[in-house]
């Protein structure tokens, strides 16, 4: 697939994912009233549901001819993606609300840039890092490490709100 129809397939999902992610935002924060942060990633975790069916099987679909792509290496090729530009956009976020002052809708707003970006350079990269790793023998321990680890942290930053 030639790049600029990939990059004008991102953007198309890419701006579902945006609205979605300002729907959610705006009903948690507005109507239910929840807290920015939290509004933050619900927002997020669903779109990303959404953008990984569409980025699985219209802007990055993988080879049909390789035996070792499962689901479960999608999945994780596709999380560690979210990982990395989610990281970034959430302390682009905190800066923005917590030190500069800015207003927390203008803050997730801007924060829709820096995640699209940085989503769409890891899918790109960490996918194909991944791929040469899996064509290797062993590369199987080296995902069940990077998803233990990923969901641990994932784990630490949500018992650490809890206390």
């Amino acid at each position: 697939m030639r790049e600029s129809v990939r990059i004008l397939r991102f953007a198309i999902v890419g701006t579902l994912n945006a609205l979605i992610t300002a729907l959610i935002v705006g009903l948690l924060m507005h109507i239910e009233g929840e807290h920015y942060m939290i509004a933050n990633v619900v927002a997020y975790v669903v779109a990303q549901i959404h953008n990984f069916i569409w980025c699985k099987f219209w802007i990055f679909p993988f080879d049909a001819d390789r035996k070792k792509n499962t689901i479960w290496h999608e999945i994780l090729f596709f999380a560690c993606a979210f990982a990395v530009a989610y990281a970034a956009q959430f302390l682009f976020l905190l800066f923005l609300v917590e030190i500069c002052g800015c207003n927390e809708y203008l803050a997730q707003f801007l924060g829709l840039f820096v995640y699209g970006a940085i989503n769409f350079m890891s899918n790109k990269w960490i996918t194909l890092i991944f791929f040469s790793l899996a064509s290797h023998s062993g590369s199987h321990i080296l995902f069940q490490i990077i998803f233990i680890v990923y969901f641990y942290a994932l784990y630490c930053m949500y018992a650490r709100e809890e206390v």
